[in-house]
């Protein structure tokens, strides 16, 4: 028994036969020919299966990235996106929602991110994180007539009477 006792040269299905034996065979009339599991194909020697690459041949379905394994292949997704339970499908990851996010004011969820803003009275910082405030009293862009108070929101009119 050649596939038991190791001396056939399959590389990967060996079947017995009666004073022989075949690699993967499928009979035909007066022949056969070999195969390999899925996942491989039979080399240009009929006899060595080697691994198919799914993701060079584009043969799998992943919607990102494709990783080729020994005889398969696994689906990833690019960052801000998640591997959806059909091991395939890559979604969106709403980090506004979720809170994985570093804004310090306002999130805007985008397709594979997340964008920042500010409140009124706010501009965003060069890091496109944090929010700083406006002081419209310095900066002249208050409407005050008499004293201008900056209180992290806007500009405040104060009206002062003065009683003599």
């Amino acid at each position: 028994d050649e596939c038991s006792d190791g001396t056939h040269n399959c590389s990967q299905i060996c079947t017995n036969t009666n004073g022989s034996f075949t690699c993967g065979c499928n009979n035909t009339n007066g022949s056969y020919t070999c195969g390999c599991n899925d996942g491989y194909y039979l080399d240009f020697d009929n006899v060595t299966c080697n691994d198919t690459d799914e993701c060079s041949d584009e043969t799998h379905n992943c919607s990102q990235i494709c990783n080729n394994t020994i005889g398969s292949y696994t689906c990833g997704c690019n960052d801000g996106y998640y591997l959806d339970f059909d091991n395939v499908t890559c979604n969106d990851t709403d980090e506004c929602s979720e809170g994985t996010h570093n804004c310090s004011q306002i999130c805007t969820n985008t397709n594979g991110s997340f964008t920042c803003g500010c409140k009124n009275g706010y501009n965003l910082h060069t890091d496109e994180v944090t929010c700083n405030d406006i002081d419209e009293c310095n900066n002249g862009t208050h409407n005050c007539s008499q004293i201008c108070t900056n209180r992290n929101l806007e500009a405040t009119r104060v009206d002062v009477m003065m009683v003599i």
